[in-house]
């Protein structure tokens, strides 16, 4: 196999490798701040008595 020739298996040729290959610009990244998903301890006993009262509502006898 001559050095200038392409492998059999499809390797890129020559007029593919002429310069670097542009990618689309990548977005800014952004910080993943855990804390805003977390509910605050008011919220979240507000929001367990109010399933509690709905499934005492849906099924009085349990």
């Amino acid at each position: 196999m001559d050095a200038g020739e392409p492998p059999p298996w499809g390797a890129p040729g020559r007029e593919s490798t002429r310069g670097p290959v542009r990618a689309a610009p990548l977005p800014p990244r952004t910080r993943f701040e855990p804390t805003v998903l977390l509910t605050s301890p008011g919220e979240l006993l507000r929001l367990r008595e109010s399933v509690r009262s709905r499934i005492h509502h849906a099924a009085p006898a349990r």
